[in-house]
Protein backbone atom coordinates (compact mmCIF):
# COMPACT_ATOMS: atom_id res chain seq x y z
CA UNK A 1 0.00 0.00 0.00
CA UNK A 2 1.60 3.39 -0.69
CA UNK A 3 1.58 6.60 1.34
CA UNK A 4 -0.50 8.25 0.04
CA UNK A 5 -3.45 5.59 0.03
CA UNK A 6 -2.73 4.78 3.51
CA UNK A 7 -2.95 8.27 4.55
CA UNK A 8 -6.24 8.58 2.78
CA UNK A 9 -7.27 5.85 4.63
CA UNK A 10 -6.64 7.18 7.86
CA UNK A 11 -8.21 10.12 6.83
CA UNK A 12 -11.60 8.28 6.06
CA UNK A 13 -11.38 6.63 9.15
CA UNK A 14 -11.18 9.90 11.28
CA UNK A 15 -13.86 11.71 9.21
CA UNK A 16 -16.00 8.65 9.30
CA UNK A 17 -15.43 9.08 13.68
CA UNK A 18 -16.12 12.32 13.54
CA UNK A 19 -19.18 11.89 11.50
CA UNK A 20 -20.58 9.46 13.73
CA UNK A 21 -19.51 11.88 16.88
CA UNK A 22 -21.36 14.53 15.77
CA UNK A 23 -24.41 12.34 15.34
CA UNK A 24 -24.57 11.33 18.89
CA UNK A 25 -24.36 15.05 19.71
CA UNK A 26 -27.60 15.73 17.41
CA UNK A 27 -29.15 13.40 19.45
CA UNK A 28 -28.25 14.04 22.71
CA UNK A 29 -29.19 17.13 21.99
CA UNK A 30 -32.81 16.38 20.73
CA UNK A 31 -33.23 14.20 24.05
CA UNK A 32 -31.77 16.98 26.16
CA UNK A 33 -34.71 20.00 24.68
CA UNK A 34 -37.40 17.30 25.21
CA UNK A 35 -36.52 16.56 29.00
CA UNK A 36 -36.65 20.36 29.30
CA UNK A 37 -40.07 20.75 27.82
CA UNK A 38 -41.25 17.13 29.66
CA UNK A 39 -39.77 18.98 32.94
CA UNK A 40 -41.76 22.24 32.40
CA UNK A 41 -44.72 20.16 31.46
CA UNK A 42 -44.82 18.36 34.47
CA UNK A 43 -43.65 20.42 37.37
CA UNK A 44 -45.94 23.03 38.50
CA UNK A 45 -44.47 27.02 38.61
CA UNK A 46 -43.30 26.61 42.26
CA UNK A 47 -41.25 23.79 41.58
CA UNK A 48 -40.06 24.65 38.84
CA UNK A 49 -39.05 28.07 40.29
CA UNK A 50 -37.44 26.16 43.26
CA UNK A 51 -35.26 23.63 41.09
CA UNK A 52 -34.00 26.34 38.72
CA UNK A 53 -33.35 28.99 42.03
CA UNK A 54 -32.62 26.08 44.81
CA UNK A 55 -30.66 23.49 42.33
CA UNK A 56 -32.95 20.81 43.85
CA UNK A 57 -36.65 20.17 44.33
CA UNK A 58 -37.94 19.08 47.34
CA UNK A 59 -40.38 15.78 47.26
CA UNK A 60 -42.58 15.60 50.18
CA UNK A 61 -43.01 12.36 51.85
CA UNK A 62 -46.36 10.78 51.47
CA UNK A 63 -45.34 7.84 54.18
CA UNK A 64 -43.46 9.65 56.72
CA UNK A 65 -44.33 13.26 57.90
CA UNK A 66 -41.93 15.51 58.09
CA UNK A 67 -39.55 14.21 55.54
CA UNK A 68 -38.72 15.56 52.62
CA UNK A 69 -36.69 14.42 49.28
CA UNK A 70 -34.18 16.82 47.81
CA UNK A 71 -33.91 15.73 44.59
CA UNK A 72 -30.57 17.52 42.73
CA UNK A 73 -31.46 19.11 39.37
CA UNK A 74 -28.89 16.94 38.02
CA UNK A 75 -27.67 13.34 38.06
CA UNK A 76 -26.88 12.95 42.14
CA UNK A 77 -27.64 11.41 45.18
CA UNK A 78 -30.52 12.62 46.75
CA UNK A 79 -31.09 14.00 50.02
CA UNK A 80 -33.55 12.84 52.72
CA UNK A 81 -34.36 15.41 54.99
CA UNK A 82 -36.58 15.18 58.56
CA UNK A 83 -37.30 17.85 60.72
CA UNK A 84 -35.06 20.18 58.80
CA UNK A 85 -31.89 18.37 58.67
CA UNK A 86 -30.18 16.14 56.39
CA UNK A 87 -30.32 12.08 57.50
CA UNK A 88 -29.02 9.67 54.47
CA UNK A 89 -28.34 10.12 51.08
CA UNK A 90 -30.05 7.51 48.63
CA UNK A 91 -28.38 6.80 45.42
CA UNK A 92 -30.15 5.17 42.30
CA UNK A 93 -29.75 4.83 39.03
CA UNK A 94 -32.27 4.29 35.93
CA UNK A 95 -32.01 1.01 34.14
CA UNK A 96 -31.24 2.89 30.90
CA UNK A 97 -29.52 6.24 29.95
CA UNK A 98 -31.80 9.14 30.34
CA UNK A 99 -31.41 12.91 29.39
CA UNK A 100 -30.33 15.02 32.48
CA UNK A 101 -33.60 16.52 32.32
CA UNK A 102 -35.70 13.54 33.23
CA UNK A 103 -33.82 12.22 36.45
CA UNK A 104 -35.64 15.12 38.54
CA UNK A 105 -38.98 13.63 37.22
CA UNK A 106 -37.98 10.01 37.33
CA UNK A 107 -37.10 10.19 41.04
CA UNK A 108 -39.97 12.45 42.07
CA UNK A 109 -42.33 10.40 40.16
CA UNK A 110 -41.22 7.43 41.94
CA UNK A 111 -40.79 8.88 44.95
CA UNK A 112 -44.40 9.93 44.89
CA UNK A 113 -46.09 6.57 43.58
CA UNK A 114 -43.90 3.61 45.06
CA UNK A 115 -41.85 5.55 47.78
CA UNK A 116 -41.50 2.17 49.88
CA UNK A 117 -40.03 0.33 46.33
CA UNK A 118 -37.68 3.55 46.11
CA UNK A 119 -35.88 3.10 49.57
CA UNK A 120 -35.42 -0.81 48.99
CA UNK A 121 -34.30 -0.15 45.57
CA UNK A 122 -31.67 2.56 46.54
CA UNK A 123 -28.57 2.53 48.36
CA UNK A 124 -28.12 4.15 51.02
CA UNK A 125 -25.23 7.19 52.16
CA UNK A 126 -25.29 7.83 55.84
CA UNK A 127 -25.22 11.71 56.21
CA UNK A 128 -22.65 11.61 59.17
CA UNK A 129 -20.37 14.50 57.62
CA UNK A 130 -23.03 16.67 57.97
CA UNK A 131 -22.91 16.75 62.07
Amino acid sequence: MSGSLAILLVLCAVALVLAGLAHQQRLRARADRRADRLVRELLTPGELAQLEERGYLEVPSRATPGRCYRVPARPGLVTVMEAGRPVVRLCLHPGRTLPEGEHVIAHKLLLEGAEAEYWRLANRRMARWWR
